[in-house]
């Protein structure tokens, strides 16, 4: 007599895809040290072309991912300590400081406004083409171009 399998009513667990350590530890060299991923392969001892083919899955790009976004993180949370630490500097030189420029640059420093943090973006709208002889070499081609009619417009051009 055949008696079927029994059923069970739990859903089955998706199994979890499996990364290769020697791919964990070059994902985890490339982002944290910053060298290439080539580099990091030969580190680690494993072939690049290896590497490049591992990072074609989903599960493994998945990581590398998550990873950079650790590694970020980690980055953030070192700022905030370093940050505390040169306002306490700049407050100690501000109120020690034997020379008044060191003393007036941490009192901008502090109160946030020092000129230097400006960003400058400065763009040139009057660019011109060359005038006059220009030489060509043999290898240089030479493109002349002509002022023409606007063809599209029925308005006459004025010059």
């Amino acid at each position: 007599m055949n008696t079927p399998a029994p059923v069970s009513n739990k859903a089955a667990k998706p199994v979890k895809a499996r990364i290769p350590a020697k791919i964990r530890a070059t994902i985890d060299l490339y982002t944290t040290e910053r060298v290439s991923k080539t580099e990091a392969a030969k580190r680690i001892g494993i072939k690049p072309s290896y590497l490049y083919t591992q990072l074609t899955k989903v599960h493994i790009r998945d990581y590398e991912r998550d990873r950079f976004a650790q590694y970020i993180q980690e980055i953030e949370d070192l700022k905030a300590p370093y940050k505390a630490e040169a306002f306490e500097t700049a407050a100690e030189l501000m109120r020690t400081a034997e020379s008044e420029n060191v003393r007036a640059r941490m009192v901008e420093f502090l109160a946030g406004e020092r000129k230097g943090n400006a960003v400058n973006v400065a763009v040139q709208v009057n660019n011109q083409a060359p005038t006059g002889y220009e030489y060509a070499r043999p290898d240089q081609e030479v493109v002349v171009i002509r002022a023409g009619g606007d063809t599209q417009s029925p308005a006459e051009d004025s010059e």
